[in-house]
C-alpha cells in the first residue's frame, strides 16, 4: 500500500474592508483569493520529502501526481482543509480528479479517542516526545513570502512546512492501533496468512473472544503496532467450551 503524508499551507486573501473588527466581507470585495502557497509531501517509510512552492512550474502537477499514486493519505485536518484546497487548484486548472484514496486524518482520531488539552497538531507532537512545530514570525512569514517572494521567508517557509510533514509520520505510528476505518492492509497482500489490518505485519496472536453472540469472534493482537484485531467469522464452539470460566472480577 503506497501511503502519502501530507500538508499544505495557504496564501492569505487579498480584500478591501472598511472595518477591521469582526468585518463581513461580500465576494466583490476580494481583489485575490487564497491559493495554495506550497506543500510538502513524503511517502511513509521514506526519507525524502518532497517541497514545492508557487514559484515553482510544476508545483500543483506534482501534488496531483503523487496524489493519484496514492491508496491512501496522512493529514491533520486534511479532510476537511488540504485535500479541498487541492481539489479547487486541480478543478480551476481543469484537471482530473485524483484517482480515489482512503483519508487517515490523525485530527479526527484524536477527537474520537482522547482529552488532550489540545488537539492541535503543536500540542499533540510535543506531549508525544517529539520536536513540535517550527517556530515563525507568524502572518508577517506569508506576506514577505507572498508579496515579497523574499528567499530568507521562503526558506523558512519550507523549514516550517517541512516539520509539520515528518512530525506527523511519529504521530500515525503510535496513533495507528487507534485509528478507526483504517485501510486494510490485507487486501494489499497475496496468500491466506493472518495479518494486521493495520500495518501488515504477520506478527499476530490470539487475544481471547468477542462475545457479542452464543458463537463468537476470534480477537487477535498485533504485537509490533499493537492494534487489537477481530477475526472476520463466528467460531462455532461445542458445549464445553460455551462454559469456559469468566474471569475474575475480584
Amino acid at each position: 500500500m503506497r501511503i502519502l503524508l501530507l500538508d499544505i499551507e495557504t496564501s492569505l486573501h487579498k480584500v478591501y474592508t472598511f472595518s477591521l473588527f469582526k468585518a463581513y466581507i461580500p465576494p466583490k470585495q476580494i481583489i485575490e483569493p487564497t491559493k495554495v502557497l506550497c506543500w510538502a509531501a513524503k511517502w511513509l517509510g521514506e526519507k525524502k520529502v518532497h517541497f514545492r512552492n508557487t514559484n515553482d512550474e510544476d508545483c500543483i502537477d506534482k501534488i496531483h501526481e503523487m496524489m493519484n499514486e496514492a491508496d491512501a493519505i496522512i493529514h491533520y485536518n486534511g479532510k476537511a482543509f488540504d485535500v479541498k484546497h487541492l481539489n479547487r487548484e486541480f478543478l480551476l486548472r481543469r484537471m482530473d480528479p485524483p484517482s480515489s484514496f482512503a483519508d487517515i486524518d490523525l485530527l479526527t482520531t484524536m477527537r474520537q479517542n482522547f482529552r488532550m488539552a489540545s488537539n492541535k497538531l503543536e500540542w499533540v507532537t510535543l506531549e508525544l516526545g517529539y520536536e513540535g512545530k517550527v517556530q515563525h514570525r507568524g502572518v508577517q512569514l506569508w506576506i514577505d513570502c507572498q508579496e515579497h517572494n523574499d528567499p530568507k521567508a521562503w526558506g523558512e517557509m519550507k523549514k516550517y512546512n517541512i516539520r509539520d510533514v515528518t512530525e506527523m509520520e511519529p504521530v500515525y505510528h503510535d496513533l495507528r492501533p487507534w485509528i478507526k476505518n483504517h485501510p486494510n492492509w490485507g487486501h494489499y497482500i497475496d496468500g491466506n496468512e493472518i495479518v494486521c489490518r493495520k500495518c501488515g505485519s504477520t506478527n499476530v496472536k490470539k487475544d481471547g473472544w468477542e462475545r457479542k453472540t452464543i458463537n463468537p469472534y476470534q480477537r487477535y493482537r498485533c504485537l509490533d503496532c499493537r492494534a487489537p484485531l477481530r477475526g472476520r467469522t463466528k467460531i462455532k464452539l461445542d458445549e464445553n467450551d460455551r462454559k469456559l470460566p469468566q474471569p475474575s472480577t475480584s
